[in-house]
């Protein structure tokens, strides 16, 4: 990718007025990391091959060189204010607003809650195009900030997309379910511009009136939700709506509603 027009493109935004490079780097998470207490918010950091890319749940993710979209962002003062309040939903609609800018005519690109971009046609099995991660840290000073990382299948073959579970939402790519090439430079920058809207320019109002759940299609399905590290039952009930923090709101069958913050959710049989 050139990174040298994303970087000329994007000099004035809130979001990339600042950008490094790699070839290749373990994670662009743990360099943001090393940033954090001498760069604003804003910072980016892409690379084009991770050795060590990661996702929620510390599950790895995949790049392919030439293919992917790999980066992550220095979340911090005005960008950040110690709690999350629905970052990683705002963030995925920049995902898929920038994608559905860069592919006029795009169809059927939708959220899953709570941090992942998929293509979702009517009567298909949904495919996963791009992930979010974020992370809470303070720098040595004490401050604290968060690192958004992003990761957006693009130009990805069928033969080159990393295999996955059967148990998890196979992946597809922009460039599978667009049938064409797409610009990796023109997406990365209509994505930092998106995000620059949604997490500077309107965040408090974003998350207030809860922008994203015309795009969330896990809401109005009987879910079953089973929250990391523990061996309870899942959680089975309708997602009902999201909190004005990204959280998901069910109603078991016993008509109780449990806000969710965390937890892996699959859509159940009806």
């Amino acid at each position: 990718m050139n990174y040298s027009f994303v970087e000329a493109s994007l000099e004035n935004q809130a979001i990339g007025h600042t950008v490094y490079t790699y070839r290749r780097c373990r994670s662009t998470m743990d360099v943001v990391h090393s940033l954090a207490w001498t760069h604003p918010g804003g910072t980016l950091v892409f690379a084009e091959v991770q050795t060590e890319g990661r996702g929620r749940h510390q599950r790895r993710w995949v790049d392919v060189g030439g293919c992917s979209i790999a980066v992550s962002i220095l979340l911090r003062d005005r960008l950040w204010n110690g709690v999350g309040d629905g970052i990683p939903l705002l963030a995925g609609l920049a995902v898929l607003e920038a994608a559905e800018e860069t592919l006029p005519g795009l169809d059927d690109l939708a959220l899953d809650w709570p941090n992942d971009v998929v293509h979702a046609p009517p009567g298909s099995r949904p495919r996963k195009v791009a992930g979010l991660l974020l992370e809470a840290g303070r720098d040595p000073q004490g401050s604290p900030y968060a690192v958004l990382g992003i990761g957006i299948n693009v130009n990805h073959a069928p033969a080159r997309l990393p295999p996955t579970p059967e148990s998890r939402v196979p992946p597809t790519s922009l460039r599978i379910v667009a049938g064409r090439m797409v610009s990796r430079r023109r997406l990365a920058v209509s994505l930092c511009r998106k995000l620059s809207v949604r997490l500077h320019g309107e965040r408090a109002e974003g998350a207030q009136k809860r922008i994203w759940e015309p795009r969330l299609r896990t809401l109005g399905h009987r879910i079953s939700a089973r929250m990391p590290g523990t061996s309870d039952q899942p959680l089975v009930g309708i997602a009902e709506g999201t909190d004005d923090d990204g959280s998901l709101l069910v109603r078991d069958a016993a008509g109780r509603l449990h806000k969710l913050l965390a937890g892996e959710v699959t859509l159940s049989a009806a």
